[in-house]
């Protein structure tokens, strides 16, 4: 089986106002990152300059991914991916009732809400396995927006299995609400995809709260940031990943890391 590592992390987008400025976040983030070492790196939040710093950081990484405002403008869903995954195409949609086209905040969202979605192979000894990825961050204000997003997610991978029966789906997102059965979202994707946090061998740090707001760190469990899959062959371990450079945090969320294995 072939051994991947998977991380997704809301970045908190790149500004120079307030306590916690990027400039004095790039450089613990990109240590962070590198000693996570992982092969898919789902972002949210990210702005173009912010991401270009992470290109120049991140030697060896492919970066996709659309602004909700288009092209490059606004916050991206933004995906890095290295070898042995090789995108073969991607796309960014947005979470309204014209997913296709860029456009104002929908169903009493405080923004407008993407999802980046990518395709790739993954390069095995045994010879390459598909492997599908639906990132996303939804809303913070409006539950009915993450229903409805998620809702659109779900039935944009449903189209997708419907036409693939092999490989693995991954989703990673910030989705603001709890991993919980009374949540929508939640609900609604553990339909078709298991929450890799459960089906992991091995856990680190799920107590803590994977969004801190640079506070101090609470122990609640509260898990707004997911990993999710199916078709994967094990869950070796799933982790908030608690580091502080040189006492600095590099977000106001934690990264969450899985690793995993694709069946050859």
């Amino acid at each position: 089986m072939t051994r991947l590592r998977v991380c997704t992390w809301n970045l908190k987008f790149a500004s120079e106002d307030g306590p916690h400025p990027w400039s004095q976040r790039r450089a613990a983030m990109l240590t962070v990152l590198n000693a996570i070492d992982a092969d898919l790196i789902a972002t949210q939040e990210g702005l173009d300059q912010q991401l270009r710093d992470l290109d120049a950081g991140l030697p060896g990484y492919q970066r996709v991914g659309t602004g909700r405002g288009g092209d490059s403008e606004d916050e991206h869903c933004a995906i890095f991916a290295r070898a042995p995954i090789s995108i073969t195409d991607s796309r960014t949609f947005w979470l309204s009732p014209t997913p296709d086209q860029a456009g104002p905040p929908a169903w009493g969202s405080s923004c407008p809400r993407i999802c980046t979605q990518l395709n790739a192979e993954v390069m095995g000894q045994a010879g390459t396995t598909p492997l599908a990825l639906w990132n996303t961050h939804l809303d913070n204000r409006s539950a009915e927006a993450r229903e409805h997003g998620a809702q659109l997610i779900a039935a944009d991978i449903a189209r997708y299995r419907a036409n693939t029966t092999t490989g693995a789906v991954l989703f990673t997102g910030d989705c603001n609400c709890r991993t919980e059965a009374s949540e929508a979202p939640y609900t609604i994707l553990t339909e078709q995809l298991s929450d890799l946090a459960l089906e992991a061998d091995d856990t680190a740090h799920l107590d803590t709260n994977s969004w801190h707001g640079y506070q101090p760190i609470r122990h609640r469990g509260s898990r707004i940031d997911w990993i999710l899959g199916s078709g994967l062959g094990a869950v070796h371990h799933y982790a908030h990943v608690l580091s502080t450079p040189d006492g600095v945090l590099p977000s106001d969320h934690w990264p969450v890391v899985a690793e995993i294995s694709l069946p050859d």
